[in-house]
């Protein structure tokens, strides 16, 4: 599900950034939404669908880390989404 997001958002299979998460799993921390997302993606003019996109795909990033101990549960996605949403 969430590498089905990936590929959505940044609109290519993500094989680039899997070779650098597996390189070096800190350089997430590193990464920016906005670098990786499609260009052929329109920016929101809806604060709150922004919030909503960058939420989103920070989630997803979290969850195709290379390690999996560092991986988010289904039910931690759930919570942080119901928190946020």
């Amino acid at each position: 599900m969430f590498m089905a997001l990936v590929l959505f958002l940044m609109g290519k299979h993500p094989t680039e950034l899997l070779t650098l998460l597996s390189l070096s799993p800190s350089s997430m921390q590193s990464i920016l939404l906005k670098d990786i997302l499609d260009p052929r993606l329109t920016s929101p003019q809806n604060q709150g669908v922004a919030s909503e996109i960058i939420l989103i795909g920070r989630m997803a990033l979290k969850w195709i880390h290379f390690k999996l101990q560092f991986r988010p549960t289904m039910h931690e996605v759930c919570s942080e989404l119901l928190v946020k949403v």
